[in-house]
């Protein structure tokens, strides 16, 4: 179960952005810290390096005034002492820490001590004790000088490098947190993107199915509602748009139609004056003849609303010979039918197909409107096969047009794409066969070369559990 916290996008990355600051601060503040402790080493070394210094000098008169005895050497050696002492006690801190305090202690003591024989030899005269003495404790005092030359030079290294170790070791830490948590994060968000992009590329391909919003950060759960709406309204209009085109395909065969219901009507006008004339005569046969043809066009008048009735009517799915259903749908497009184009069946009369029928003579009244289209002026033809296969059946529906060029392909099942010049189409045809077939749990597939025809592939399940089946894919 993951931490509630890590439940968006937004706090993952801000958590990113606070381990950031906080690993600045903390640089900062070793650095601070390391900078504070160099400069202290700075500082403290700069009164060492005067001290060091003094104590040289007071050497150096010391040398000059045993070889020549001047009383201004004398001076001199007392006021570099004089000077180291004041540095020595002053900066008790710097001089204790780096020693230790024994050492400072026999420091003092011998600064004292030296400070003492020069007394003595200022007051007394040189003599060869006081000499050798006073030798002996600048060379003390010198030997010490210059090792606490030798410990500052280590202890300004030691703090530099420590500086640069504390800097790199945090710097490392940091790039090894920020990399395991952009590894963190590069993988919460890569599945389900790619798990996004997988559904997306299936809405692309027209499997118009709810995305399941099993995502664990709030702005991927909240894009998925937005998806899941907009596919929904899409199904929605989509079915405005298969009512639509359904209801101007039902306009269209209307008016092809009441031309066919005006030749049964004049043929039954017709029988009825006749008879009005002969209903004195005794011609039985002839009267009977008049109303078995009237009986056949009031029958063909009823066929043909029939056929009107059960386009508009809601079906449910149903097993359905092929044939029947493609002469039935032939017989609503029967004003409609181009004289120069001939059409052939290759179906068995037993092959059957699962399907709502009127869902699917749309489907084909869509087809032979667009393969009349294309074969136009000229001869052509259309033929339609079907066959079984793995549960499917598969129907072909090829026509000798001029073909669809291969850089229209991939857009004839889009919505209003079209073609056509003028105003003979919306593009919603193709669209809306793609769906309905989509609606059986089907696929449809074309297959097209230039100047030979087109050829359109329907797979529909035989059975419902087919379709339940295909829907999973």
């Amino acid at each position: 179960m993951p931490i509630k916290w890590f439940n968006s996008l937004q706090k993952k990355i801000t958590l990113l952005y606070l381990i950031g600051v906080l690993f600045m601060g903390l640089l900062i503040y070793v650095s601070y810290e390391t900078f504070s402790s160099a400069n202290f080493i700075l500082t403290r070394s700069e009164k060492i390096s005067e001290f060091v210094e003094n104590v040289l000098e007071m050497r150096r008169y010391e040398k000059n005034f045993f070889l020549y005895h001047h009383s201004e050497d004398l001076r001199s050696i007392e006021s570099y002492l004089l000077k180291a002492k004041n540095i020595f006690t002053s900066c008790y801190p710097c001089f204790q820490s780096l020693t230790g305090s024994y050492n400072y202690k026999e420091v003092n003591q011998a600064l004292e001590d030296y400070g003492a024989l020069l007394k003595n030899i200022t007051e007394k005269g040189i003599s060869k004790i006081y000499f050798e003495e006073l030798r002996e404790k600048g060379r003390y005092l010198t030997g010490y000088a210059e090792w606490m030359n030798k410990l500052k030079e280590k202890q300004i290294k030691e703090s530099l490098n420590e500086l640069k170790n504390w800097i790199f070791f945090t710097l490392g830490i940091f790039l090894v947190l920020i990399f395991l948590y952009g590894l963190y994060l590069y993988h919460s968000l890569r599945r389900p993107i790619q798990k996004l992009e997988n559904y997306i590329f299936q809405i692309s391909q027209g499997k118009f199915c709810a995305v399941p919003p099993d995502f664990e950060d709030r702005e991927m759960i909240l894009l998925v509602e937005a998806i899941n709406k907009m596919l929904a309204e899409i199904d929605k209009r989509t079915e405005y748009l298969i009512q639509t085109e359904r209801l101007a395909t039902f306009g269209t065969l209307l008016f092809s139609l009441a031309h066919e219901l005006n030749n049964p009507l004049n043929n039954i006008y017709t029988s009825c004056q006749i008879l009005k004339e002969e209903i004195e005569e005794d011609n039985t046969e002839f009267k009977k003849n008049l109303l078995l043809e009237m009986e056949k066009e009031i029958e063909r008048t009823q066929n043909i609303i029939r056929s009107i009735l059960d386009y508009s009517k809601p079906s449910s799915k149903e097993e359905i010979r092929l044939k029947s259903l493609l002469e039935e749908t032939l017989y609503l497009l029967k004003g409609k039918l181009p004289r120069n184009v001939e059409i052939i069946f290759e179906i068995p009369e037993d092959f059957t197909i699962v399907t709502d029928p009127q869902q699917m003579k749309q489907v084909f009244i869509n087809l032979f409107k667009n393969a009349f289209d294309a074969i136009g002026d000229r001869e052509g033809k259309i033929q339609i096969r079907g066959e079984k296969s793995s549960n499917y059946a598969i129907l072909y529906f090829s026509d000798t047009g001029p073909g669809i060029p291969a850089k229209v392909l991939p857009h004839i099942f889009d919505p209003f794409f079209t073609t056509k010049e003028g105003k003979r189409g919306y593009g919603l045809g193709l669209f809306i066969v793609y769906n309905l077939i989509q609606n059986h749990g089907g696929s449809i597939e074309v297959e097209s070369e230039v100047g030979k025809g087109t050829t359109f592939i329907i797979k529909i399940p035989e059975k419902e559990e087919e379709k339940k089946k295909y829907d999973g894919k």
